[in-house]
C-alpha cells in the first residue's frame, strides 16, 4: 500500500443531555478500537469554545487503511455508543490527503 497520510475530520454536535466527559470517553473508546488495526496513526478531539460543536481529527497511513478500519468500526459497539451521544443529522465527515507537515 502506498503511504499518503490521510486526515479524517469528523464534525458533530452533541445532544443537549450529553456531557463533555461522555464525548471524550466515547472518542477514547473509538481510538482504542482503531489502535488494534495497522494503519491508524493518531487522533485528537476538540470542542468549539462558543458552541456545542465538536471535531475529531483522525490520521491514517493511507486511504486504503481508512476503508479497512472504517468497515469494521461502523459495525462496532464503540461506534453505536458514540452515535447515541450526538445529533445524527449534524454529523459531517471530510477526508483530506496531507500535502505537507510542519
Amino acid at each position: 500500500m502506498e503511504t499518503k497520510t490521510i486526515t479524517e475530520l469528523v464534525q458533530f454536535e452533541a445532544l443537549e443531555t450529553t456531557t463533555d466527559e461522555q464525548i471524550v470517553s466515547a472518542v477514547d473508546r473509538l481510538n482504542q478500537f482503531q489502535k488494534a488495526y495497522e494503519g491508524f496513526l493518531d487522533a485528537e478531539v476538540a470542542r468549539d469554545m462558543k458552541e456545542n460543536s465538536w471535531r475529531i481529527i483522525f490520521h491514517y497511513e493511507n486511504f486504503e487503511w481508512v476503508q479497512e478500519i472504517g468497515s469494521h468500526l461502523r459495525s462496532s459497539r464503540e461506534f453505536v455508543d458514540f452515535n447515541s451521544l450526538i445529533v445524527s443529522e449534524s454529523l459531517k465527515i471530510f477526508f483530506g490527503q496531507q500535502l505537507k507537515n510542519w
